[in-house]
């Protein structure tokens, strides 16, 4: 059975909102509209409610129930991840049958591309529920992804002034890829809204570090010389999905926006 999470009065009106497990987002009804699960409260989650205390504070997904929703969403990433990995894995594998001599930041740059596209859908797909590898956002998914491309390829060249760059994706990143995906990215970047979703991310530093952990293991293989694409490539697909999951999670679980 879904668990559920009592909580006070919330914008809009609403007075009351469950957590469903299954769905990571808040329900005004039972069943959940989305995936039908029961969440009507068992006594001890009557107990932990009551004793809540006043003003309504949200109590967000368990340890368990985080992992479990983490894992499916992931594996529910594995066919996008194999399409990034196959492609990316086809990008560096050119680079010893094109005319670029030594250079390897051609290659680098149209393979981060391509990640940087997988992770930023990844991050759609999580906080809005919807399929990945959506042709009708993939355009925009597309633009944004030219965005962030100088960000993750200027951590690459391990300049000094890389290093504020990637300390701010280490604290921020789930802010900020998330905002990226979102629909109305330029208000979503917005310093008032990323403090807003801080606030009401529940658990936000394990957010961060999956984000962080993805994105080392997006960027490292992607930065590493020399590397066999064989092993680069899928670490570079599973690294931008896991980042991708974490971000779009964690704004879902900002925003709590409950279905009626």
């Amino acid at each position: 059975m879904a668990r559920e999470r009592d909580e006070g009065p919330r914008a809009g009106g609403l007075a009351k909102a469950r957590y469903c497990a299954d769905c990571a987002s808040w329900r005004v009804e039972t069943p959940c509209p989305v995936c039908g699960a029961d969440l009507l409260l068992d006594d001890e989650d009557e107990d932990a409610a009551t004793a809540a205390p006043p003003g309504g504070v949200a109590l967000g997904p368990t340890r368990g129930e985080f992992t479990l929703r983490l894992g499916r969403e992931v594996l529910r990433a594995a066919p996008g991840a194999l399409v990034c990995a196959t492609l990316v894995g086809g990008v560096l594998a050119a680079q010893t049958l094109l005319p670029f001599g030594d250079l390897d930041w051609p290659p680098k740059i149209v393979a981060g591309f391509i990640a940087c596209a997988w992770l930023l859908e990844r991050a759609r797909s999580a906080r809005t529920q919807g399929s990945d590898l959506d042709m009708v956002a993939l355009g925009g998914v597309l633009l944004r992804a030219l965005y962030l491309l100088p960000a993750l390829v200027g951590i690459l060249t391990l300049h000094w002034a890389a290093i504020p760059v990637a300390a701010v994706f280490a604290l921020l990143g789930p802010l900020l890829l998330a905002a990226l995906a979102g629909e109305e990215p330029l208000s979503d970047l917005g310093p008032r809204t990323l403090l807003q979703a801080f606030l009401a991310t529940d658990g936000y530093a394990r957010y961060a570090t999956l984000t962080a952990a993805g994105l080392a293991a997006m960027l490292v293989p992607l930065g590493w010389d020399d590397g066999d694409p064989l092993w680069r490539a899928p670490l570079i697909g599973l690294g931008a999905a896991l980042a991708g999951t974490a971000a779009g999670l964690a704004r879902r679980s900002a925003e709590r926006t409950p279905e009626a």
